[in-house]
């Protein structure tokens, strides 16, 4: 199985996950990235930080960016 990276790009500086994980393919990866962004956005609202400026840079083993996940608060009016 493929190993894939969820780096955090915060305030201009990128935490890297050195450990990643194993997943079936990159579609499964976006998901996971998704639920993992959805994730810490509700935590930094409820700790009462703004997050709207980071995201998740999800990385193949080998380094490419194979796709970015931004923590966007939007409520929408019904």
């Amino acid at each position: 199985m493929p190993r894939f990276y969820f780096h955090i790009r915060r305030d201009g500086f990128l935490e890297v996950d050195d450990e990643g994980l194993e997943l079936s393919g990159p579609d499964e990866a976006i998901l996971e990235a998704t639920r993992a962004a959805r994730d810490i956005l509700t935590d930094r609202l409820v700790g009462g930080y703004f997050a709207d400026e980071e995201c998740i840079e999800l990385t193949a083993q080998d380094g490419t960016l194979l796709h970015r996940v931004p923590f966007k608060f939007d409520i929408t009016p019904e």
